[in-house]
């Protein structure tokens, strides 16, 4: 046992037959396919799930059976149709064979008893491979007209006529007719197409079934139906069958569908109608069967223009799906090619056994998937195979077939072809990927073969013991299947046969694929390779034939150095704590790093300044030049790279070149090379950043007429010492450290002034206030800086920054913006900002200005120099809060704000008052009259509203410390009187408004009352009122409820008597009302009318509730003392008005007649129910007079 063969229990001399043809349906094929056909169980288990659905009287017949190509769905159609007809094969029925093949399945003897009870039906299957049929006329019609032919029928017009013939029962009359007219049978004239027609003629029309024209009529009636023939049609068609044959069941198997409908042969929405038609033949009688590549959801969602309902109604019509899938083939492969002997299964053991470290290794590819065979046992059952590689397989084959659409081998047939090859092989060698690749394909492309050619040319050229052909297969295997890359490494792991030549053969694979690449035969396309095109070699071709002039290397060497990542790195400096930016330019001023400011400077010099030769005389030349400049440091690189870096710069132009040329080209294919090309700049672009990088890594610094030599593990320490040489001697007056722009905000916004410690970093350089809020910066370097810089004129933020940021100090923007926010918090900073003067640090603007660079830049800043004294401050401070102003103006203020910032509160509290008196007057019409006394306070608080300035504040400190006494009574005074307007100032406005309506009220009276004592208290009322309703607001309440319990007084009695006597004229009113009202008819209509109007002025007269308010008038009968005298002076006129009406009354005739209404109830009555009530309804008419009209309702 020394060959692959010999362990094997295939017999190689039995073929494996390529493809399944549903049509060839000869009885040897069938009987080789039957015995040949390998069952697994998952298979057992969809044939058992179709006959059982069969047999179910399922109401959608239509069944989707899919696979990927190669994976046994046309076998398992063909196998499926067989059983269903059951067609004896030589001498055996078909389901007798098959129930051989089910030996060793789990469910045996249940899909036995399945199958057996099919016996109760009689199925006739049509069989028809879709992607072959001429479908021009209709789907429809190519499925009845492969009926007609498994009838035995033509497929055409006459085989139409021929099955007219047979539904009417007259076949086997025609056949005799034939017979006796023409002499020859029927089935014999039929295989010449020229005597068909001329027989069909003369036998129909001879025979009397038609005349001369019917048959002319009729031929065209079944050529136009055939032209119209649809999935209706078929139906019909069909059960006109049926009908003929009701034990029949029809069954449509229709392979390649998904093929079909790519390619335009048949639509999707016409299968679902033929399903339609199928499924509506009665007790499912009919059903289609169709096979795809892909499942119907793939092919649904692959179909354009058609609605969501529509494809939901197709899916619908195949409710039964069989989708057959890869470990039903491997299944096969196994049991039917790779089983195994005894004796090779043992010695596989031991080779696994002894070497299972290598074989992993040398399965363990670089992939999608896991590769490694470390399971023994499958280990053996794939050999001389990897399990891996019928993963690849697969993929090949399907991305073959997509590109192709040419069936040639699936799964089982390349596996075989490929064992046949191989098994002359010795024993524990193993497949390759070129073996797999002729196993799977009969016939290469001519352009790949020739390149297989020049691929062996090229390396027997070069003494390689590499194959050339099998080289290419390998990366044209891997290619296609996709699952795997085509690295050098997973290259020579699939070329190799045996799993203990690894590393022997890597080299010699590496130096191969070397030489395809130079010839362009390959290309390495970021370390895969792939094969070119003839297209892709003559791009490459024209591209090498580019010129590429030493300017444009210039060029682009100085735009890859600006990309390198390493000089990012060395721009940022943090020296002392303190974040500092260097300028980095070419030694040709090409800007290479930006930097805001250019106070620190790295230049770098290009390999093509330097050149190859004359590096050390460079050095020199620089070292002279740059002596002084103890602001720049120059880099030189390293030129031991230089050609290298060269020739990839030459590259990367090359390809750059031919992307601007073609990247738009209408070729997809030359489309597709230059985004090769595109990816193969990117590569280089990756590996020139690393030779550059490398370059300047191992270059020399030089600075200060010093040379520092460079190299990859200490440059990042070398040059940051460096660096810092260079800030130290650039600015010698910088701070330890810098301050940031939030630390200025919290100086702004910081509530309590004991926190303001809190803000700044633990540095003495930085302790501008102590623990309690002082101040206490002076003496500071950046505080003493800065003041003497704007100590006697305005300087914009621009200008102190431009100055403080560059040597010797090197502020940075933050740390100017800090000093400037302690300044104006402890009150020695003026700020010109938005056309205004600004010094307290609460000022709307300052959180804007200090929270924008550009805002700060347009300000400007002046020192403040003087302070008021400890003691003037204390008293500032105190007379403040003892005036409430913290609480009047919602600002806080203590001993240690600034002295601006305290003055200021002076103005902002005269202001404050000063408004609210204002506007008082706007909504009191009589202020001076109200509050003559306010004047005077008001042009006391006037003297304190001028701006406050770094020029004034500390005169009008010390005016309002002289001046305190005098504006507290003014401030006093103010108050007292906002707090009347509030609160009493609309009391006195109705006291004076109800004392001059008395007096107006007494005065229209006149008599008795003209000398009532309400005309001297008004008098001390108005005398009160003119001096100050705020200072006499008591006295005047007083005087107020005096006169209005006068008035009160005065009312009561007259208001009782007016109520009195309307009550007794409402009285009488009300008893002649009543009167007449007993007068019958219409007669007195007026008087009732006179008598209500006197009626209602008795009521609105009559009120027992008398209430005096704030007006003359009682609230409850809205009548004054006057109104009520002069309702009782009236009431005489109102008792005679009604002694007048009573004379007005009027009676009727004695002799008039009148209608009286009675009604009587409706319904059944007991006789003495209706009695009782007929003797109510004649006492109600004993008062009636003989002429008197009763109408009865």
């Amino acid at each position: 046992m020394d060959k692959i063969k010999d362990l094997l229990l295939l017999d190689f001399s039995e073929d494996i037959k390529d493809v399944i043809n549903l049509e060839e349906q000869t009885e040897i094929e069938i009987q080789f396919e039957v015995e040949n056909y390998i069952i697994t169980d998952k298979i057992a288990n969809y044939f058992d799930k179709y006959i059982q659905n069969y047999k179910s009287n399922i109401k959608e017949t239509g069944v989707w059976v899919s696979g990927f190509y190669g994976s046994g769905k046309s076998y398992f159609g063909k196998m499926l149709g067989y059983l269903l007809e059951n067609k004896m094969i030589n001498g055996t029925p078909f389901r007798e064979r098959f129930i051989q093949r089910l030996n060793g399945l789990d469910n045996q003897n249940i899909l036995e008893n399945t199958i057996r009870s099919l016996d109760a039906y009689q199925i006739k299957v049509i069989f028809l491979d879709i992607a072959k049929q001429h479908t021009g006329n209709s789907f429809a019609w190519t499925l009845f007209r492969n009926f007609l032919h498994r009838l035995g029928f033509l497929d055409d017009v006459f085989g139409f006529i021929e099955y007219g013939i047979f539904v009417k029962g007259q076949y086997p009359e025609f056949l005799e007719k034939v017979r006796k007219i023409t002499g020859s049978e029927w089935k014999s004239l039929r295989k010449n197409p020229i005597e068909v027609s001329k027989t069909m003629r003369k036998v129909l029309v001879e025979s009397q079934f038609f005349t001369s024209e019917e048959y002319n009529e009729t031929k065209k009636y079944y050529d136009d139906r055939i032209i119209s023939f649809d999935a209706a049609r078929l139906k019909e068609e069909l059960l006109n069958y049926l009908e003929k044959y009701p034990e029949d069941r029809l069954v449509f198997i229709i392979d390649e569908v998904s093929e079909a409908i790519s390619q335009g042969k048949i639509n999707l929405l016409d299968l679902e109608g033929i399903s339609e038609s199928l499924s509506a033949l009665p007790q499912s009688k009919g059903w289609t069967i169709a096979i795809a590549q892909e499942d119907l959801e793939q092919v649904i969602y692959n179909v354009p223009n058609v609605s969501i309902k529509e494809l939901n109604k197709v899916s619908d019509r195949f409710r039964t799906k069989i989708p057959l899938s890869s470990d039903d083939v491997e299944t096969v492969i196994k049991k039917r090619l790779l089983n195994k002997n005894v004796g090779g299964i043992k010695k596989l053991e031991e080779l696994y056994s002894n070497n299972n470290g290598s074989i992993i290794d040398f399965t363990n590819l670089k992939s999608k998937f896991p590769t490694k065979s470390d399971d023994p046992d499958k280990f053996i059952t794939y050999y001389p195979f990897h399990r891996y590689q019928f993963d690849l397989l697969q993929n090949f084959l399907r991305a073959v077939y997509s590109k192709t659409n040419v069936t040639e081998r699936g799964m089982i047939i390349a596996i075989f072809a490929a064992l046949k090859n191989i098994k002359e092989f010795k024993l524990f060698n193993f497949a390759t990927a070129f073996n797999l690749v002729d196993g799977a394909k009969q016939h290469l492309d001519s352009d790949l073969v020739k390149k297989f050619v020049q691929a062996d040319k090229i390396l027997k050229g070069n003494n390689s013991p590499i194959s050339g052909t099998q080289l290419l297969k390998v990366i044209y295997f891997i290619n296609e299947s996709v699952l795997v890359k085509a690295t050098s490494e997973n290259i020579t792991k699939l070329y190799l046969d045996n799993f203990g030549e690894y590393f022997n053969l890597k080299p010699k694979i590496d130096e191969a694929l070397n030489n395809l690449c130079e010839t362009n035969l390959i290309l390495n396309k970021n370390n895969i390779y792939v094969i070119t095109s003839d297209l892709e070699q003559e791009k490459i071709e024209e591209m090498k034939n580019l010129d590429v002039e030493l300017f444009k290397k210039k060029r682009e060497f100085i735009s890859r150095l600006k990309q390198q990542f390493f000089l990012k790195n060395i721009s940022r400096c943090t020296f002392e704590n303190n974040s500092y930016i260097f300028s980095i330019t070419s030694t040709q001023e090409d800007e290479l790093s930006y930097a805001p400011k250019k106070y620190l400077k790295i230049n770098i010099a290009s390999i093509y300044t330097i050149g190859e030769e004359d590096r050390e005389k460079f050095l020199e030349n620089v070292k002279f030049e740059t002596q002084r400049n103890i602001d720049t440091v120059t880099l030189v690189p390293s030129v031991k790279k230089f050609r290298e870096i060269d020739k990839f710069i030459e590259d990367i132009y090359r390809y750059g070149v031919m992307e601007e040329r073609y990247q738009n080209d209408d070729d997809s294919k030359l489309r597709n090379i230059i985004k090769d090309f595109s990816n193969n700049k990117v590569l280089r672009l990756n590996e020139l950043d690393l030779l550059i990088e490398e370059s300047y890594k191992n270059g020399t610094l030089i600075y200060n007429f010093e040379e520092h030599i460079l190299n990859e593990s200490d440059f990042d320490n070398t040059f940051r010492k460096i660096e810092g040489k260079i800030i130290s001697n650039t600015f010698p007056e910088r701070l330890p450290l810098q301050l940031t722009e939030e630390i200025a905000l919290k100086v702004l916004k910081a509530k309590n002034p004991n926190s303001l410690l809190l803000c700044f970093p633990g540095n003495p350089e930085f302790a501008f206030f102590d623990s309690e809020g002082n101040f206490i910066g002076q003496g500071l370097k950046a505080i003493d800086k800065i003041n003497t810089a704007i100590t006697s004129v305005y300087v914009s933020g621009e200008e102190l920054e431009a100055k403080f940021e560059g040597p010797p100090y090197g502020y940075a923007y933050e740390t100017i913006l800090v000093v400037l926010a302690v300044l104006i918090r402890a009150g020695h900073l003026a700020i010109k900002y938005n056309g205004r003067e600004i010094y307290d640090y609460h000022d709307t603007d300052i959180q804007n200005l200090f929270s924008k660079s550009r805002e700060l830049k347009k300000a400007s800043f002046k020192a403040i120099t003087s302070t008021l004294t400890a003691s003037q401050k204390q008293k500032l401070v105190e007379h403040l809060k003892e005036l409430r102003a913290m609480e009047f103006l919602d600002k806080y203020f203590d001993y240690n704000s600034n002295d601006i910032e305290v003055v200021n509160i002076i103005q902002n509290l005269s202001e404050h008052f000063l408004n609210k008196i204002e506007a008082c007057k706007k909504y009191i019409d009589e202020f001076e009259n109200y509050f003559p006394q306010i004047a005077k306070k008001i042009i006391i608080l006037r003297g304190y509203l001028s701006r406050v300035t770094g020029d004034n504040y500390k005169d009008q400190a010390e005016k309002f410390i002289k001046e305190y006494t005098e504006f507290k009574e003014a401030i006093d005074d103010i108050q007292k009187v906002l707090k009347f307007c509030e609160t009493d100032l609309n009391n006195i406005k109705i006291y004076k408004k109800f004392v001059i309506q008395i007096v107006q009220e007494l005065e229209k009276l006149g008599g008795i009352y003209k000398d009532n004592c309400v005309f001297s208290l008004s008098e001390q009322f108005e005398g009160k009122y003119n001096q100050s309703v705020s200072d006499n607001f008591t006295e005047l309440k007083l005087i107020f409820q005096k006169i209005k319990d006068e008035y009160y007084q005065l009312t009561e009695k007259e208001h009782q008597k007016m109520t009195q006597e309307h009550k007794e004229l409402k009285n009488k009113a009300e008893e002649t009302k009543k009167e007449v009202n007993l007068i019958p008819g219409n007669l007195n209509k007026t008087v009732v009318d006179k008598i209500n109007e006197i009626i209602s002025h008795a009521d609105r007269h009559i009120c027992n509730n008398l209430k005096i308010a704030s007006e003359t008038k009682c609230e409850s009968c809205h009548y004054s003392l006057n109104e009520i005298i002069s309702a009782n002076q009236t009431i005489n006129s109102k008792i005679r008005e009604l002694e007048e009406t009573k004379i007005q009354i009027r009676y009727p005739d004695k002799n008039t007649s009148k209608e009286i209404r009675i009604k009587i109830e409706k319904g059944k009555f007991t006789v003495p129910q209706y009695k009782e009530m007929l003797q109510g309804k004649i006492k109600e008419a004993d008062s009636l007079k003989d002429n008197d009209i009763v109408i009865i309702e």
